[in-house]
C-alpha cells in the first residue's frame, strides 16, 4: 500500500499457484482486491524466458479480497467462471460484500455519491474525463468508456455527462467488433495532439 505522501505504506507477498500475469487490481475503502485470471505465461516456455500468454478455460477466475493493511494468511479467495480481464472500472462495498461494478463518482466536498451500472454481462473499461469547451466546474464535462456487452457480443462506445453520471449514457456508438473488456483509454483535445 501506497500513502498520501507517495510513500510504501504496507507491503504483503501473495502465493499464487505459478507464473501470473496480473495487470490490475481494484480497491474499495476496507479491501485491496486481486486477480488470478485463467490466462498467464506458458510455464514450459516461461522457464526458457518467453513469456507467451495462453488462456486457460478450464480454469475458474480467483479473486483475493484482503483486508487493505492485512497479512497474506487473510486473504479470501473466490472464484468465478473463467475470464480475463484486463481493467477494472470501479470497485465498492455494499454491507458485507465487495462489488466489481459500473463507475462512482465521489463528491469529496458534499460527501455525496453518484453510481452507474452497466447491466447484466456488460463490462466497462476507463473511462477518461473530457472537459467541456469553457468548463464552469471541475466535473464539467464527459466520462467515455468502452463497454463489452457479451450477451449481445458487440461493444459500445459511450458518452455520460459526468455532472450526471446516474442518468446513463447521453450518446451510445455501436462498435463494428467485440473489444476486450478493460480496453485502455485516454483522451487528448486537438490542440495537445498538435
Amino acid at each position: 500500500m501506497v500513502g498520501r505522501d507517495n510513500q510504501l505504506q504496507h507491503l504483503v507477498a501473495i502465493d499464487l499457484p505459478g507464473p501470473r500475469l496480473p495487470h490490475d487490481m481494484a480497491f474499495t475503502e476496507h479491501y485491496a482486491i486481486f486477480n488470478d485470471c485463467p490466462l498467464f505465461w506458458k510455464e514450459e516456455l516461461f522457464e526458457r524466458k518467453l513469456r507467451i500468454p495462453a488462456f486457460h478455460p478450464d480454469m475458474p477466475m480467483r479473486f483475493g479480497i484482503l483486508p487493505r493493511m492485512g497479512q497474506s494468511e487473510e486473504i479470501q479467495w473466490f472464484e468465478a467462471k473463467p475470464t480475463y480481464v484486463l481493467h477494472w472500472a470501479n470497485a465498492f462495498e455494499d454491507g458485507d460484500e465487495v462489488v466489481l461494478d459500473g463507475l462512482t463518482k465521489h463528491d469529496l466536498e458534499t460527501g455525496e455519491t453518484e453510481h452507474i451500472s452497466f447491466g447484466e454481462q456488460r463490462f466497462g473499461s476507463e473511462a477518461p474525463f473530457i472537459p467541456r469547451a469553457n468548463a464552469q466546474s471541475e466535473d464539467d464535462g464527459y466520462l467515455i468508456s468502452f463497454i463489452t456487452d457479451m450477451a449481445q457480443d458487440r461493444s459500445e462506445c459511450i458518452i455520460i455527462d459526468a455532472q450526471d453520471i446516474s442518468a446513463g449514457p447521453v450518446c451510445t456508438i455501436i462498435l463494428p467488433h467485440r473489444i476486450s473488456s478493460g480496453t485502455h483509454a485516454c483522451w487528448a483535445s486537438a490542440e495537445q495532439l498538435g
